[in-house]
């Protein structure tokens, strides 16, 4: 996708700067246009019961210099900025209950899987495996 996504840029580019691209009226595509809400208070919160690529995709939309996506443990407020999809199959687990943790990761149920973390603040929190995130 890296390459691809270059790839077409570099080619939108060049047929700018070559003037060979036919400018679309925005008008033309949808004549009402889009409107998305701004974000406001606890729109960055995870949603533990989504599926796992759901929650990966929203952690890497909010992340610095916007808001973080956010969870909590107990009192504690844990800022998450990287996760990937992990591939869990061995016991059921309720969702936002972690699975696994050491130093690198933590490893956390969802909807239907799981994801690990691998970038999260405060990364001293106290963690520990059967906790459960909200």
């Amino acid at each position: 996708a890296e390459t691809a996504c270059a790839e077409c840029l570099y080619d939108a580019i060049e047929l700018i700067r070559i003037h060979e691209i036919e400018p679309v009226p925005q008008c033309s595509i949808d004549p009402q246009g889009s409107y998305f809400k701004r974000r406001g208070p606890g729109d960055e919160y995870i949603d533990w019961n989504a599926e796992p690529h759901q929650q990966v995709n929203f952690i890497r939309a909010l992340v610095p210099p916007g808001p973080m996506a956010t969870t909590r443990l107990g009192e504690t407020t844990i800022q998450i900025t990287r996760a990937l999809i992990y591939q869990y199959l061995s016991r059921a687990a309720l969702p936002g209950e972690i699975i696994e943790v050491d130093q690198q990761r933590l490893v956390i149920a969802t909807g239907n899987g799981a994801i690990a973390v691998t970038e999260w603040s405060p990364h001293d929190a106290v963690i520990t495996r059967g906790d459960r995130l909200t």
